[in-house]
């Protein structure tokens, strides 16, 4: 291994004259986009003995993927590339405000599918963009019934698109024809973790994920360094805020101003007049229409947190961390994500042998959430429940009831359930 160069190791398993090898070799691996990069300039700039050798062995391991085994030829494929396709073209309109030529790779392939399968079974799939937002807007099912294979299950109902811009529907099918974007975050996360030693590396996770659900809009550099815990590794919290955040386009601001969510601190858009949150809690909409938003003065050097970050980070997260205040706010001792994410939160009663280990979803449909969820790892001896924001159960009263027989019907471990406000009229009872 040590005459051969990375990239001709990479060569001999992946084929690397073709667009998205990176992405293949980092799915195949099993590591993120951003360290594969870091491998492959120490590799070239003669530091090829700082790579780890448990990833050579990893890769020397992992199976040959050849250009023919990556064919992609069906309506499964066809999709997750519309819609990584989707997510790239999203990206150039945050940053400059507009569609962008020429299309993204992925885009152009899912579209040339698309005619393919028109011609050859007689079908209507989208052919061009103007087509593509027609039916992305729709539910799944509705243009695409024949996508079958992993997660079809779970997107069956996913739209695409919804006022204006790309779901997370969206983001997490086009993660099924590249590297997962929340697995994306968590491996770089976990990478600059790895970093540090044991106790150090639990108090970093944890500081710069609740920096980074709490700030989804920061003015600059600086606010990742009023955190004793980040402002120590300076030079993890820079690599991270570079994976993490882009420049906050001038294109975004209203009257000099930056409107931001009251509930999540998002940056808002404004459709047709209104004021629009990337928020899923409708107490965010309602707060909107009584109070507007929260107006920041729109500084240069302001950062914006990306768009997958803040759907599977800061929009789930800002529960967790909204639930363990009020868990401390009742006189428990609690944690958050301890074991680098093994539970969103283990929660200790200061006199009574009360214990619970906790994980917070805000997947709207119950049924894919009983048979994704796969159990509580650890904390044996704590009562383990799965907490749900109330607004789930305000659109649909048979939650509950459906997630049970879910997990029945698939012959699954039985889990406790209950709403945010049931778990806290549970702890304050034992309070």
């Amino acid at each position: 291994m040590e005459n051969s160069s990375l990239i001709d190791l990479l060569a001999v398993r992946f084929d690397i004259q073709t667009h998205g090898w990176k992405s293949i070799a980092c799915k195949a691996i099993g590591i993120s986009r951003p360290t594969l990069d870091r491998y492959l300039s120490l590799d070239s700039s003669g530091e090829g003995g700082r790579i780890p050798e448990s990833f050579l062995m990893d890769l020397l391991n992992c199976p040959l993927i050849s250009k023919e085994s990556t064919k992609i030829e069906n309506a499964y494929d066809m999709v997750n590339l519309l819609a990584s396709g989707l997510c790239i073209l999203q990206e150039g309109i945050d940053k400059i405000g507009h569609i962008q030529a020429p299309y993204p790779p992925d885009l152009v392939r899912g579209l040339n599918i698309a005619a393919a399968l028109n011609l050859e079974f007689d079908k209507t799939y989208p052919t061009g963009l103007a087509e593509l937002f027609a039916v992305a807007s729709t539910p799944l099912y509705s243009w695409c019934l024949e996508y079958e294979g992993e997660g079809a299950e779970e997107f069956g109902a996913a739209i695409l698109v919804k006022d204006g811009e790309i779901t997370a529907d969206c983001l997490a099918i086009a993660g099924l024809s590249d590297v997962d974007p929340e697995l994306y975050f968590y491996r770089s996360l976990m990478d600059a973790c790895a970093e540090l030693d044991d106790e150090t590396s639990q108090k970093y996770y944890v500081a710069w994920r609740r920096t980074v659900i709490e700030n989804p809009v920061a003015n600059g550099f600086t606010t990742f360094l009023s955190d004793p815990i980040l402002r120590s590794s300076l030079q993890l919290t820079q690599r991270l805020a570079e994976i993490f955040y882009e420049p906050l386009s001038a294109i975004h601001a209203h009257d000099n101003n930056i409107a931001l969510c009251l509930i999540s601190n998002t940056r808002l858009k404004k459709i047709h007049g209104d004021w629009v949150t990337e928020s899923r809690d409708p107490r965010a909409t309602q707060m909107l229409l009584q109070t507007g938003p929260i107006l920041r003065p729109f500084l240069p050097g302001m950062l914006e947190l990306k768009r997958p970050a803040r759907v599977f980070w800061t929009l789930p997260g800002i529960q967790e961390v909204n639930l363990f205040k009020q868990v401390q706010e009742l006189g428990y001792k609690a944690e958050l994500w301890p074991r680098m994410d093994a539970v969103d939160l283990v929660i200790n009663h200061p006199t009574k042998p009360l214990r619970y280990a906790v994980d917070l979803k805000e997947h709207r449909s119950s049924i894919s959430l009983a048979r994704s969820f796969e159990g509580f790892k650890h904390f044996r001896r704590h009562q383990q429940l799965i907490v749900i924001p109330d607004y789930l159960c305000d659109m649909n009263p048979e939650y509950l009831l459906q997630f049970e027989r879910a997990r029945r019907s698939k012959l699954k471990t039985p889990i406790q359930m209950a709403t945010v406000s049931e778990f806290i009229q549970i702890l304050e009872a034992s309070a």
